[in-house]
């Protein structure tokens, strides 16, 4: 995707100020961005989602009462390509957001810092996928790497690709758990490194989790579903990756 490319969203908000505020900042901070449609209510937001004709959804939480995740029940497939920007006036539904992948989660009251860190996740996060799936371009095959460079912050530490358990997000940066108990902060964001290892068995399991499928032992789907690894770690499989998880299986 050209970074000169118009992305198409959708505003999910039953608000009509909060509409109006952020189709606002939006217009003023993020030119690349076209708000296509917007959606006040359950059925309008159904509508919309399943025709999947948007590049990102600025969802918030309470919609006309209802809580919006479940909205989330009736997506398509094809609606995993999609960014997720949340917005909400409470902090509790933080977690259960990015269960869902999202992109960012944007607290009320809306501020443009906000809305345009957000959109540049969703845009870096869209070229990546995109860079995937492009049909003009023949797949190169690659040889798993046996090593991989970290830049840390007054470092670059090189270690063995088959030690690492498996990577966290954190913010902007990425946190690489090995197998001897090493954690190492990385200057990089997830996306990065999960472009880099994708010839050597690791899945995105979830928008903060990049997993090492080699040690990987036992898959948990009792009040979701969970990856057990060494010493009984559990890391969690988002709803929205769930499908992809199993094809990648061969289990569906």
């Amino acid at each position: 995707m050209n970074k000169l490319d118009v992305l198409e969203a959708i505003i999910i908000e039953d608000d009509s100020c909060q509409v109006e505020l952020l189709k606002q900042v939006i217009r003023r901070n993020c030119p690349n961005v076209a708000v296509k449609t917007v959606a006040k209510c359950k059925k309008g937001a159904l509508k919309i989602l399943k025709q999947g004709k948007f590049d990102i959804i600025f969802l918030d939480v309470n919609l006309g009462g209802d809580c919006a995740f479940e909205l989330f029940e009736h997506f398509p497939e094809h609606l995993k390509e999609k960014e997720l920007i949340v917005i909400s006036s409470e902090k509790d539904y933080a977690l259960e957001a990015f269960s869902y992948a999202a992109t960012d989660y944007i607290l009320k009251p809306i501020i443009a810092e906000d809305v345009i860190k957000a959109v540049e996740k969703a845009q870096s996060n869209l070229e990546l996928k995109r860079s995937y799936t492009r049909k003009d371009e023949k797949p190169v095959a690659a040889d798993p790497l046996k090593i991989i460079a970290i830049s840390c912050l007054n470092e670059v530490k090189i270690i063995k690709v088959d030690e690492i358990l498996y990577l966290k997000s954190d913010g902007n940066y990425t946190v690489f758990h090995t197998s001897n108990g090493e954690m190492i902060l990385s200057s990089k964001n997830l996306g990065s490194y999960e472009n880099l290892l994708q010839h050597n068995n690791f899945f995105r399991t979830h928008h903060s989790y990049l997993v090492n499928m080699n040690f990987v032992s036992n898959v948990q789907k009792k009040d979701g579903v969970y990856l057990e690894i060494v010493d009984q770690q559990f890391l969690p499989v988002s709803k929205r990756r769930i499908d992809s998880f199993y094809q990648y299986l061969r289990i569906k």
